[in-house]
């Protein structure tokens, strides 16, 4: 779930103990037993949605963003990080 300028991820058992491994933000406390909230930057969600395709990002009202979407909102926001990023995307 995009989040200002962070995703929010939930994740179950199996997912978190593969995003501690692999150096990812450690996750948020929650009350759920089997599911955790990882708070991503824009540069991690970005790899995991773009390159690695194994997330969807959604917006507030939980609706799916495609990668032009996610483009604008990124672009929007100024992040430095996009301009080197954007030649893998043509």
């Amino acid at each position: 779930m995009l989040s200002g300028m962070s995703v929010l991820l939930k994740a179950d058992t199996v997912q978190t103990d593969l995003l501690n491994r692999e150096c990812f933000r450690r996750p948020r406390i929650t009350v759920e037993n089997n599911e955790q909230w990882f708070q991503l930057c824009m540069e991690e969600a970005f790899h995991l949605y773009h390159s690695l395709i194994c997330i969807k990002i959604v917006n507030h009202n939980d609706c799916e963003l495609n990668s032009d979407e996610l483009w604008k909102y990124e672009t929007s926001k100024g992040k430095i990080f996009l301009f080197h990023i954007k030649p893998i995307l043509t």
